[in-house]
């Protein structure tokens, strides 16, 4: 169940849904997409903390899918590291009463809060 979890988040944080500026908005995959493309901006891309923090939270997830007896510890902390950029995409989707943008981040949001559920289940066992 925990991995089927940490896939559905990998796959709601990769559709999250941008908005900015007249007639500009992408889907965070369409985004991680852009920024390995370009070779020549990869390593200042790779420096900015969110990007890092996004590129960090993803390889965590991912290792706790592959592995065969995910470390609790691990998992909890790549969930918290995409949680704050889903958050503001979130807010952003609330201030500006974006239905789409607040859709999108609401799958990822709820995946999160039966994650935390699941874990607090599990460690009170």
């Amino acid at each position: 169940m925990l991995r089927i979890i940490n896939i559905g988040l990998l796959i709601a944080f990769s559709l999250c849904y941008l908005e900015w500026g007249q007639g500009q908005s992408s889907f965070i995959f369409q985004v991680i997409y852009e920024l390995f493309s370009k070779k020549s901006d990869l390593v200042s891309s790779l420096t900015h903390p969110l990007i890092l923090a996004g590129l960090i939270g993803h390889l965590l997830l991912l290792y706790c899918i592959f592995k065969k007896t995910p470390d609790k510890r691990i998992n909890t902390i790549g969930v918290l590291i995409l949680s704050p950029v889903v958050l503001l995409v979130l807010l952003a989707g609330a201030l500006s009463m974006n239905l789409k943008i607040v859709a999108s981040a609401l799958p990822f949001t709820i995946l999160s809060v039966l994650y935390f559920l699941k874990y607090r289940k599990q460690t009170h066992s």
